[in-house]
């Protein structure tokens, strides 16, 4: 999950919208949501000379999020 206009604009509620962060950026072992700038930094380390020998490779900007366990939000 990332901070962006996206997640402030699905048609959910601010209140919903801010549960949803406070609850995710409790189990991220980063202790935050993502903020779109972790997303711009790979994208500029894959655009750049040092990342010429990559391809074909998902990557996953969670902060480690993909190994914890999720919140309910119930």
């Amino acid at each position: 999950m990332a901070d962006t206009k996206f997640l402030n604009h699905m048609g959910l509620d601010e209140d919903m919208v801010n549960d949803m962060k406070k609850a995710y950026a409790e189990v991220n072992p980063l202790g935050r949501i993502g903020r779109p700038i972790d997303v711009a930094n790979l994208i500029a380390f894959l655009a750049s000379e040092n990342a010429c020998y990559i391809n074909g490779v998902d990557y996953v900007v969670d902060g480690g999020a993909l190994y914890e366990n999720w919140p309910s939000l119930e």
